[in-house]
Order: C-alpha cells, then structure tokens, then sequence
C-alpha cells in the first residue's frame, strides 16, 4: 500500500521537474518572485532567532533562571525590574538552596584600555563572578575558564578568560598565548584560558572581548565600594536549578530571600529614578535565562514582530503573483486533465500531480530565499549606527534553514492548491466547451489581484508614515547643530587619574584640540544630549521643586555645539573651582521655577552628591531635546565643567576647511601624544544623531522597501490578468469592433476591467491599513498613525500607478485585426 504510493511520488517528481523544465520562462519568474518572498522573511527570522529562539550556548540552558530585583514602587517596566547590588547577589549566592550555583555578571560590559604596541586599544571588558564558567559548564578551548573566587581580592597577578575571536585575532590565536600577561586599564593580568568558539555570553548583541573576575572590578575601573555598596545595581544574577527543583519552587525561595535582603538596602536608590521610585521595597523575581532578558522581551519581540509581519505580508503578495502564474498554467492543461482523467485517474491523483510540481518550485525558491537572506541580513546589520555597539551573530543554523523549508513548502502547497484545484475542475466540461469553469478561474484570479493590491496598499501607507516620521525627525530641532561637528570621548578614571592630574590633562588637551588647524571651536561636555547616559538632580527655587536632567560642560560650550542663548552669558575659562557656583538653565526650566522665566542672576539650590549646593543663573538656552526627539520641552540645567570635575568627559569641536575624518584623526594623534594608553570613542555629531534616528530609520526602510516590492508585484499581477483578459476575450473584442467600436472605446473597456479589481483593491486596504498603522504609533515622530495626507497620498500614486499599468496592457487589444479574431487565427 505505502510501496506504491511512494512510486507514485518518485514519478510525479520526475514528470514535475520534466514540466518546470518546459517551461523556463514561467519557472524562472515563479521562482524569482517567491524567492523574495522567502528570502526576506528568512532574514528577518534570522534576527528572531538570534534574539528570542537561541538558547545561551551553554550546558542545559533550560534549567537556568535569571534573578531580578523588582522595585514595586516603578512607574514603568523598564524601571520596574533592577539588577542587584554585590551584596545582595552574595547573600543569594550562599542562601538560595534551590540552585547548584548562582552566578553573577555585568550587564553592561566596560570599555577597557588594552595596551598593545605601546598603544592603547579599546577592547569589552564583562566582569563575572569565579563561579561564572563552571554553572554554565562552558569549557575552554585553550587553557582553563577558572577564575579567582568573588572574595580573592588580593591576588597578585589576577587571571582573564578571552573570547575564541579575540585570542584569534588579537593574540595571533598561538596556543602560548595561555599564560601571557595582558594589560587592562594598567592592571597585569594572565590569560588563563580561551572560550570555546561562539561562546559570547548570556545577552544578545553582547559579545565580550574578555571575561575578569568580579574582585578586580574597582581595580580595573579605578572606583571604590562598588563591591561593597548596597545601593549601587549593576549586576545580573543566572543561577543552575538543583536537581528535582522546579522554576515556582525556586521563585518562592528567592521571593522570601528578598524580604531579607529588603531589610538593609530597601532605601537604596535606583540610579537615575524619580525619588519616588527610589524609595520603592524591592521584591524579587525570576524569569528563564534567555539571550533577551525575560523582562524586556516583550519590546524586543515587538518590533521583531512587526517586521515579520511586514515581510509575511510582502510574501502573500509574491504568493499571490505566483499563484496567478499558475492558474494561468492551469487553464492551458485542462485539456491534458481531461485526458488523463478519460484514461482512468482520479481526481486526487491528478491534484497530487500538480502540487507535487508547485512545491518543486516552492522548493527551489527556498535554495534562492536562504541565498538572498545570506546576503540581505548582514546589509540590515549596517543600519545600526556606529554608537551602538551592537555584535549579533546571525548564524545560518538548523532553525534558519527548516524555517525557509518549511515557508517554501507552504508557500508551494498553498498558492499551488488553487490551480491544482482549477485545474482539475468539471473536466467533462472541456468536451463540452463550457465556459463556467473559465468564469470560475476568472473569479480566483480577480481575488488573488484584489488581495495583492490591498496589502500593497497597507505596505506602502506604512512605508510612507515611517518615511514622513523620519524625516520630520530629521528636521527637528535637537537644540544643537550636527554640521561639520566632532565628538571624541575618553575616561581618565579608568586609568587611574587622580582629579588634579585628570584637570591638568583635561585643560591641555582642550588646548591643543582648539589650536588644531580647522578647528573654530572646541569645548567639553560629560555626555551628549541623546545619549544613553543621563544625570538627574533635584533642583529648587523660589518654593518650586523641579527633578531636571543636567549636563556639567566647559567654556564656550553652546557656542561650539550651536546652541542659542537667549539670555546672559555662557560659561567662560574664568569659571572654575576657584569662583563662585553658577549655573545656565534651559528655558523650559526658567519658565518652571519662575513664572516670568527671568532667571539670570537669581539664585537655586541643587542636590549633588555631597548634599544641596547654592548656584547662581548666569545664562538661559534654548530648550533642547536632551532623551529623544519626540520628548517634549523637558527642564534642564547645565553646571560648569570646570567647577565639577569628571574623569569621563566628551570634547566637541566645530570644524570648517578640514574633513571631520581629518579633525578626528588629528585629535586622537593629540590625545596619543599626551597619554598612549587613552582610548577614545569618536565620531561626528551626525553619527551621534542617527542613534535616535534609528527605529525610525529601520522601519522606515523595511516598510518602504517591502512596500515597493509589493506595489511592483501588484503591479505585475494586475496587469497580468488584464492581459489574459484580453487574450481569452479577443473573438469578443473583433466582434464589437466589426459592429462599429472604435478603438478607444474597447480601450476604456478593458481599462474600466482592471479599475473595477483596482478599486476593490484600494477600498480593502485603506480598511486595513486603518487598523495595521496604529502599530506604527509608537515608531512615529510627528506625524499620526492614520494621517489623512498620506492615505491620500499613497491611495492616488497607486491608482495613477496601477492605471497606467493598465492603460499599456490594454493597448494590446486596440491592436486586434477584427477579421482574424472572428476567425479564431
């Protein structure tokens, strides 16, 4: 019974691959048009794969948990769950009874100085705890992954664990480079192992150059008490259950666990939260340790999604344009149905025939989808911008390839099933020249075209609103001008500079970056606005009380980042730790401490660190965008740089007559020359603006791009079917037009057919794309979800589009010889 239907395949298979070979040229485009289809959607499985289906390429990823601290008092997610504090990972460390090991790791890996050649090079440093490697049961490929216990502060010569990749191509990937000293931050390290290849840690987009033990954390940063204090969070805990323990089970040990460690650091604060949030109890909870953490998820796999979406929508079309070709294939093979039907085959067996050929040519579209996927994920990966440090390996895995299988297996067997059921249909009526079955396929073809022309539609709405978002943003005003200006970044307290040395290296290198030949200005800043670092103070005046974000920046800092000032003036050399506390304000702020917005010369109080100071208002600024471009006007407050030193600190520099390439390369020579062991982060401010550009960047791309292969495959369908209509109706067109219709009559006829699929088609997706935009909500930046200008807009290019398509199809038929159609020549 199996044996026979199992020869019954081998022969269709045979007969498939001698029918596709026939016919090249439909073949060809078939494959083309769902290759597409196919390969853009595999790409972006590729990310969700690489986020949200990748185990941690570790030992029995299953059984590993993530514990988070949960501030119940958060007003939001993102606040609501916190890494710990070394003091409370240790005591779960050595209380959780539920797991084997609990490790511990920065979730926010260090740029560290690595000297190399008498120079130094920037390399990502993630401090683990001893225990890190051997609950993951990774082994190493060189060496060992051992490292010193959390409290074996004191050893002399402490050891790292490097990346495959790094050991390869920094350290020669040479077996000797086991037990060589490295230089980190100026602290001698050993190498005392290599990482298995792939190994990159627990968080995606993560990929550490080296793993050090968490006890030299404050010697290789140069801090004191991070180890020790409750109230700093910056640690991710993953521990192994035991055996016979269950996740809940695990949860409640470490909720009651909580409550303990609650006792001593509940008043802890959350760094960079509301007071509110601050004063929050924590609780704690558990989530599977995932490359995503399991808190934020959600967001991730929400913009994931839509992407998939988009993509799944963009190979309904191509499907659609496919299927079109097959029934067009179909009508011509009824009469060879029919035949073999008259020799004795079944229904079913000629629909396994023609199924077997569509999922042929499904399958061969699936080799070209993986190729184009190959190819098409590493050019998304260059969207992301330079700022951020994004490493996310899209390996070509088993999930990959058996999820392009599986969608080119669908995709064969659900836009082949239509024509395989045409053209089966009612085969007794090809005898009897019966015209309802052309009728019926007429029908499915008008439906697929309908169908291709609605999401098209939704596609190129979506396009064109992230594309509007997008430039909108990019012609916001941030409150500072990116044209021709340079940023270069640098942390002297990673190397150990006390606050007077750091000051004196501070001032000479401002002096030296603004006598560079085309440079105008050059100031400094503690951070960029838009940037991921912020600060926040408590700021009071007058009885007002305002949380703000601040910014400490050096002389002539609006001036060289473009910044109008309104009022007063702004810092200058004078102002340092020697003078008198002042401040500048933004306008916003001004206007909330003081209802007449005059602020200069007044006075206000702001907490810092060492307790409330007293600052006077020497300035007001324009009000900027300090979080994201799409904030609205938000109080902030600038200190002198001078007056409050940073070891971390951004020079800005307006360049004119030189490249900013060449600017930049002639800082880092002045910043080599002064200290070789700096490492700098460099870039223009345009770069540094792309990072809040880019969700509206990414999606504006991928919906456009989709939304113009839809409309040229609409297109292509439309006028497809407008050409077989004209074909099989040619007897009728010779016959009006030998009854006196002249040409641009049978034109307007066969154009008023393909309007009438084409207003279907319209009227479907502007519904549609109603209901789809408001996803796009939270991706826009000016401009609403169902912004009534660009419905129109994207509807009226279509149907110009989509006519026009239509227009030239139909000129076909002005060119019938009514004789020789009336003779059926």
């Amino acid at each position: 019974m199996v044996r026979p239907r199992i020869e019954n395949v081998a022969r269709d298979i045979v007969h498939a691959s001698r029918t596709l070979r026939r016919n090249r040229t439909v073949t060809a485009v078939a494959v083309a048009i769902l290759a597409l289809g196919i390969g853009a959607n595999t790409t972006i499985f590729r990310f969700v794969s690489a986020l949200l289906l990748q185990p941690a390429p570790v030992e029995a990823p299953e059984r590993l948990l993530q514990l988070w601290n949960v501030n119940r008092g958060a007003r939001s997610p993102m606040e609501r769950f916190v890494p710990l504090s070394y003091p409370a990972y240790a005591y779960y460390r050595d209380h959780a009874h539920g797991f084997t090991g609990l490790l511990a790791f920065d979730g926010d890996p260090a740029t560290l100085s690595w000297m190399r050649g008498g120079r130094g090079e920037m390399v990502q440093a993630q401090f683990v705890s001893g225990n890190f490697f051997s609950v993951l049961g990774v082994r190493a490929t060189l060496g060992t992954t051992a490292l010193p216990a959390d409290e074996g502060r004191g050893d002399a010569t402490p050891t790292v664990v490097v990346s495959h990749r790094f050991w390869r191509e920094q350290l020669g990937g040479e077996p000797t480079a086991v037990g060589s000293a490295i230089m980190l931050n100026g602290v001698a390290f050993t190498v005392a192992g290599v990482a298995p290849p792939g190994f990159t840690g627990l968080l995606a987009g993560l990929a550490p150059d080296v793993w050090a033990p968490l006890a030299t954390t404050d010697a290789v940063r140069h801090e004191h008490g991070r180890l020790a204090s409750r109230s700093t969070f910056w640690l991710m805990a993953v521990g192994r259950l035991a055996p016979r323990v269950t996740a809940p089970r695990a949860a409640a040990e470490v909720r009651v666990l909580a409550r303990r460690v609650a006792a001593e650091d509940r008043l802890a604060p959350v760094p960079g939260a509301p007071p509110d949030v601050e004063r929050g109890t924590f609780d704690a909870a558990v989530y599977p340790a995932t490359l995503v953490p399991g808190p934020f998820r959600v967001y991730v796999g929400a913009f994931v999604g839509l992407l998939q979406a988009v993509v799944v929508m963009l190979l309904l079309i191509a499907g659609a344009n496919a299927a079109n070709l097959f029934l067009a294939q179909a009508t011509t093979r009824r009469p060879e149905m029919a035949l073999r039907s008259s020799l004795g085959a079944t229904r079913a067996r000629l629909v396994q025939l023609v199924l077997v050929e569509t999922t042929l040519l499904g399958a061969l579209a699936g080799i070209a989808g993986l190729l184009v996927a190959r190819q098409t994920a590493p050019l998304l990966l260059r969207l992301v911008p330079p700022t951020l440090p994004l490493r996310l390996g899209l390996a070509m895995d088993w999930r990959v390839v058996a999820f392009a299988s599986g969608t080119a297996l669908l995709t064969g067997l659900l836009f082949g099933l239509g024509p395989a059921l045409r053209a089966t249909s009612d085969l007794a009526g090809i005898l009897r020249l019966d015209a309802a079955g052309g009728r019926r396929g007429a029908r499915l073809r008008n439906a697929l075209v309908v169908t291709q022309i609605a999401m098209s539609l939704v596609l190129l709405v979506g396009g064109a609103l992230c594309w509007q978002s997008l430039r909108r943003a990019q012609s916001a005003d941030p409150g500072f001008d990116v044209r021709n200006r340079v940023a270069a970044e640098l942390d002297l307290g990673s190397l150990g500079y006390t606050e007077s040395a750091g000051r004196a290296l501070q001032r000479r290198l401002m002096e030296r970056v603004a006598a560079l030949p085309g440079v105008r200005r050059a100031s400094a800043t503690q951070y960029l606005p838009l940037a991921t670092t912020r600060m926040a103070a408590g700021v009071r005046a007058d009885g007002t009380e305002r949380q703000v974000q601040t910014f400490d920046v050096g002389p002539g800092y609006f001036a060289t980042m473009g910044t109008p000032l309104l009022r007063g003036r702004e810092f200058g050399a004078s102002d340092d730790e020697r003078s008198a506390p002042v401040v500048v304000v933004n306008e916003a702020l001004a206007r909330a401490l003081w209802s007449d917005g005059d602020a200069v010369g007044r006075a206000l109080t702001v907490d810092v660190g060492a307790g409330p100071a007293s600052y006077q208002v020497i300035g007001v600024v324009t009000t900027g965008k300090y979080r994201s471009l799409g904030e609205r006007p938000t109080p902030a407050l600038f200190r002198a740089e001078r007056q409050t030193y940073r070891a971390r600190l951004t020079i800005v520099a307006e360049v004119a007559g030189v490249t900013p390439t060449a600017a930049l390369g002639a800082i880092r020579r002045e910043v080599a020359h002064l200290d070789p062991s700096l490492v700098l982060r460099t870039g223009t401010l345009e770069e540094h603006l792309g990072f809040a550009l880019f969700p509206s960047r990414a999606s504006g791309i991928a919906l456009g791009a989709a939304g113009a292969l839809g409309l040229v495959l609409a297109l292509a369908g439309l006028a497809a079917v407008v050409a077989q209509s004209v074909a099989q109706r040619t007897r009728e067109i010779g016959i009006r037009m030998a009854l006196g219709a002249d040409r641009r009559d049978i034109l307007g006829h066969v154009v008023r057919d393909g309007a009438r699929l084409l207003g279907a088609g319209v009227a479907v997706g502007v519904v549609a794309a109603l209901g789809a935009t408001r996803f796009l909500s939270g991706l826009l930046f000016g401009i609403g979800a169902t912004d009534p200008r660009t419905f129109v807009g994207v509807v009226a290019g279509l149907v110009v589009t989509s006519l026009g398509a239509c227009l030239l199809v139909a000129r076909r038929a002005t060119r019938i010889d009514p004789i020789s159609a009336m003779r059926g020549d």
